[in-house]
């Protein structure tokens, strides 16, 4: 069986490489702070 690839839960168009430390959301590079491992929605307060 081949890879699977996953898209972005935020944007859904990139493929998701990063995974959100507190919510766990699959997100792009553009949706990702490599800083505080958080997604971009996590990082606004956006996500609870």
């Amino acid at each position: 069986m081949g890879e699977y690839l996953v898209k972005c839960q935020i944007c859904s168009k990139k493929i998701a490489n990063n995974v959100c430390k507190k919510c766990g959301n699959n997100v792009c590079e553009d949706h990702y702070d490599t800083l505080t491992g958080l997604c971009s929605a996590c990082k606004q307060g956006k996500r609870v």
